[in-house]
């Protein structure tokens, strides 16, 4: 744990091979080493909030569970590489304006936090809303389209994934769910 310690560069990481979890939050990071993989590759947990990141380098980190990028200066999300373990993803209080189509190679993923940031309904609905067959938690609210989208964005955004169990931090109810799959089955029959 190396949090609030005004940290401007993680180049230190080479000499810890073995680190499985890493808090480098509320330092002055603008950047993260592109080798990070390459010297940490059993990191299972990586906190990161709370510094002064603007992008990201690609990752291949296999066993990561947990990414932690809330309150830093990133305007894109991903792709973030490949994270076939990542389960919670977190990158509220940015100013991302763009995802990547897929965010990351991270198919159970599970949580994924992305609001108050600058959020705009994209052309292709999945740059909006990632579509991860195992998403259970997804925060979007305080972005720029679900103010355009008013009473509209709920439900919009259940047609897409309506497997989630909470948007938002609210629970989806039953009758949402079903109204959703209605929705989308209509939408495409196949």
């Amino acid at each position: 744990v190396l949090y609030r310690n005004s940290l401007t560069s993680a180049g230190f990481l080479r000499d810890l091979p073995s680190l499985t979890e890493l808090d480098l939050g509320r330092n002055m990071l603008t950047a993260l080493d592109a080798q990070i993989s390459d010297w940490n590759p059993l990191l299972l947990k990586v906190f990161l909030y709370e510094n002064r990141l603007t992008s990201l380098p690609l990752l291949r980190l296999p066993l990561l569970t947990d990414l932690w990028l809330d309150n830093n200066r990133l305007s894109t999300l991903g792709p973030l590489g490949f994270l076939p373990s990542l389960e919670r993803l977190q990158a509220k209080n940015n100013e991302i304006q763009t995802l990547a189509s897929p965010i990351a190679a991270s198919p159970l993923l599970q949580v994924l936090e992305l609001a108050f940031n600058q959020l705009q309904i994209e052309a292709e609905p999945a740059r909006t809303v990632p579509h991860y067959p195992r998403l259970r938690r997804l925060q979007l609210n305080d972005n720029p389209f679900v103010a355009d989208l008013m009473e509209d964005y709920r439900p919009w955004v259940l047609q897409l994934v309506p497997w989630l169990e909470e948007l938002d931090n609210d629970r989806v109810s039953e009758s949402e769910r079903a109204t959703a799959l209605l929705r989308r089955t209509m939408q495409d029959p196949h």
